[in-house]
């Protein structure tokens, strides 16, 4: 197994409008996929949800020195001690698949500002937006859950 190893997000569209994310670490035979979902934690050499639409793939600067053993340690406590939630982010309680990439990214040592957003924190962005149209509580409770996940995000 090499020593410093890259890493890419897999962008794998479940639909039109659902994404889920997986992270690819090295290439070629050395290779592994690393997920998360309904079902828990999946490793292999492809993503296990892979639906047929064409997957975006996006190589995150910089290389992880975590062997692929740790990373499957790591991988296999996140799943035995995180509820999955499609909705994430701990929103209602759980995690999704791109919340498992931020946190696994952290692990490895990328750079997680090179993500794109999680579908939790647009919602939550969003959210702040329709409450400036329907009043000021709602806009209070669009801010305070915004600001939580941003929070739990640093």
């Amino acid at each position: 197994e090499p020593e410093a190893k890259e890493v890419t997000l897999l962008i794998v569209p479940q639909s039109r409008v659902i994404m889920h994310w997986a992270v690819r670490v090295g290439y070629g035979l050395m290779a592994r996929v690393y997920e998360f979902e309904a079902d828990g934690v999946r490793i292999g050499r492809n993503s296990a949800l892979h639906k047929g639409y064409p997957m975006q793939t996006q190589d995150l600067k910089g290389l992880t020195t975590r062997t692929h053993r740790e990373i499957e340690k790591w991988s296999i406590i996140f799943g035995k001690t995180t509820e999955y939630c499609a909705a994430g982010d701990n929103t209602l309680g759980g995690k999704n698949c791109q919340d498992f990439v931020f946190e696994l990214c952290g692990y490895m040592e990328i750079d997680r500002s090179q993500l794109p957003w999680r579908q939790a924190q647009m919602v939550k962005a969003a959210g702040v937006g329709v409450g400036i149209l329907l009043g000021p509580e709602i806009l209070a409770a669009g801010i305070a859950a915004g600001a939580a996940g941003m929070a739990a995000d640093f």
